[in-house]
């Protein structure tokens, strides 16, 4: 038996704890990127006119999920997540037999935030989205999810790592295109996102990262649409002293349950005014939680963030797996950009109710 070991980061959940009220932070934060205030955005249809594009229909799932229709085999095409989480795209083993797939006896060693487990791999198998045809030299095999949402699958960074995809929320249609054929020029005026694709000296695992500066000091981001939450780890979250307490009061309030050893401790909170650059949210839910099974990948041991894909799926964005980069487009209903000079933090208060 042969193993390998792959990433596929929004396949576990977690639970956090609830009925207790503490005070929670909220900041600014900004990433680097590179946009002009003033500039109007070129339009997607720039881009969706490229004579190499494939469009194709995209839904946005009750969990926040972006879905495509994927044939497998050339069967009937059925739903897939686009996921920069996992390098490695996986089908849902109640659907093995859908697709004509089988179980070639070797493993992956799958990491979640919260949990790892081994599992099965199929053989070759085409995947098409529209007219692209897609050859993945292996597919992981995951344990079903109670509820699917009809989902069978992901499609990961293994078949997407030389396209771009634009998400036009106004057409609901997402384009494939070739990295290499893009003109960048096609987006100006849009908020840019540069990404790179490992952490310091850790090993290129095909993810994709960027850096949020708190307080002065940096911190890796790793952009995961596959997941429908943002997490921040416990050594983000106490850059602020209010944070450290509310850290010390949970431990406390785990330590008089006698259960110290086996609560993981976890929170639920939410940031303001988050800003990415010049590019402002009004609020964005967080998980608190540490970043154990991500140590292959990041220096857990620091502060860190995951981006869920709710950052971007309410704007038109671009994805550049090929181009390492993340485009959003400046509409005047998503944006609220304001002009931000330098790296500014701004920490405030708030009471609020926790839940698991």
């Amino acid at each position: 038996m042969s193993s390998c070991h792959i990433f596929c980061l929004s396949r576990f959940s977690c639970s956090v704890l609830k009925n207790l009220t503490f005070v929670i932070f909220t900041a600014l934060i900004f990433i680097g990127l590179s946009a002009c205030a003033t500039k109007p955005s070129a339009s997607p249809l720039r881009i969706e006119s490229h004579p190499k594009a494939i469009t194709v229909p995209y839904r946005v799932s009750e969990a926040g999920h972006l879905i495509v229709d994927v044939a497998v085999n050339g069967r009937t095409a059925k739903p897939f997540i686009i996921d920069s989480g996992a390098n490695i795209s996986a089908v849902y083993e109640d659907y093995l037999q859908d697709f004509g797939l089988t179980n070639t006896g070797k493993t992956a060693n799958v990491s979640g935030l919260v949990a790892s487990a081994v599992r099965p791999i199929t053989g070759r198998a085409e995947l098409q989205v529209g007219s692209k045809i897609f050859q993945p030299n292996r597919i992981v095999i995951l344990e079903t999810p109670p509820n699917t949402n009809n989902v069978v699958g992901l499609l990961g960074v293994d078949v997407l790592s030389d396209y771009m995809i634009l998400f036009n929320k106004e057409t609901l249609t997402a384009t494939f295109i070739p990295s290499a054929d893009i003109d960048r020029n096609n987006f100006s005026g849009w908020h840019r996102i540069t990404l790179r694709n490992r952490v310091g000296f850790l090993p290129d695992k095909g993810l994709y990262f960027t850096t949020i500066i708190l307080k002065g000091k940096p911190a890796p981001v790793l952009i995961d649409t596959g997941s429908s939450l943002n997490f921040i780890n416990w050594d983000l979250a106490t850059q602020d002293e209010s944070i450290k307490k509310l850290q010390t009061s949970l431990k406390k309030a785990i330590r008089l349950q006698g259960a110290i050893d086996t609560i993981p401790l976890q929170l639920r909170a939410v940031f303001y005014d988050v800003q990415l650059g010049r590019k402002r949210w009004a609020e964005v839910d967080v998980v608190v939680l540490e970043f154990d099974t991500l140590s292959e990948i990041a220096p857990v041991d620091g502060p860190m963030m995951l981006a869920g894909v709710g950052f971007f799926s309410p704007s038109t964005f671009a994805f550049d797996f090929g181009g390492n980069a993340l485009y959003i487009h400046k509409d005047k209903l998503a944006d609220s950009s304001r002009e931000i000079q330098g790296d500014i933090v701004d920490v405030r208060h708030r009471a609020s109710r926790l839940s698991k």
